[in-house]
C-alpha cells in the first residue's frame, strides 16, 4: 500500500475528500468514486521515460485505464463532463507544426516521431496514440469530453516527490 497521509493532511481533506481503492485490473473498483459526481478530472498516468520498450509496456496500461474510467463514467448516469489532461505533444510533434494554424483535427505525426532518434519519442507516441483513444471512445459512450494540453505542469505539488515536470522547470533556474 502507498501511503497517501500527505493526500489526508491537505487543508479540508478531512470534510471534503474520500479516497477509493482502484486498480486498472479491477474495472469494478472505479464506479465507486464516480458514483453521483457530475465531472471527472482523468488527470495523469506514467510518464516516466525509459526507452522504446515504455511505448509497448506502456500505452496498454494507459488504454484499459482510459477505457475503465471513461466506461464507468458513461455507465454512472449522473457524469456531465469528462476532462482528460493530455499535453501539448500529443498534438505539435509533425513536420508542419508552426507553418498553420492549429485546431480540433490536428495530431502528432506518430510514424514523424517515431523516426526521431530524441528520448522522448516513447512519451509522445503514447500521450498522442493515448488521447486518440480518449476522443474515439469519448464519442462511442455519448460523454461531453474536453482535453487540456498543457505544455508543462510546474508549480506547488502535494506528492511527498519532486515531480519530474517540476525538477526539469527548476534545473532551468539551478542548472
Amino acid at each position: 500500500k502507498r501511503d497517501l497521509s500527505y493526500l489526508k493532511e491537505l487543508d479540508g481533506a478531512g470534510d471534503r475528500l474520500r479516497i477509493f481503492p482502484a486498480d486498472l485490473n479491477s474495472p469494478e473498483s472505479f464506479p465507486p468514486a464516480i458514483e453521483d459526481c457530475i465531472g471527472v478530472f482523468h488527470v495523469a498516468h506514467p510518464t516516466d521515460i525509459i526507452d522504446k520498450e515504455y511505448e509497448e509496456t506502456v500505452l496498454g496500461r494507459v488504454i484499459t485505464a482510459a477505457k475503465t474510467i471513461l466506461t464507468a463514467c458513461a455507465k454512472s448516469g449522473t457524469v456531465k463532463r469528462v476532462v482528460y489532461t493530455s499535453t501539448l505533444y500529443a498534438v505539435t510533434a509533425r513536420e508542419t507544426y508552426g507553418q498553420d494554424l492549429m485546431e480540433e483535427s490536428d495530431w502528432s505525426d506518430v510514424e514523424f516521431v517515431r523516426r526521431s532518434d530524441d528520448f522522448s519519442v516513447p512519451y509522445v507516441a503514447v500521450k498522442t496514440l493515448t488521447e486518440k483513444f480518449v476522443w474515439e471512445l469519448g464519442r462511442e459512450l455519448g460523454l461531453d469530453l474536453v482535453s487540456v494540453c498543457p505544455t508543462v505542469t510546474t508549480g506547488p505539488f502535494i506528492t511527498p516527490y519532486l515531480p519530474s515536470s517540476v525538477k526539469a522547470s527548476l534545473s532551468l533556474i539551478y542548472g
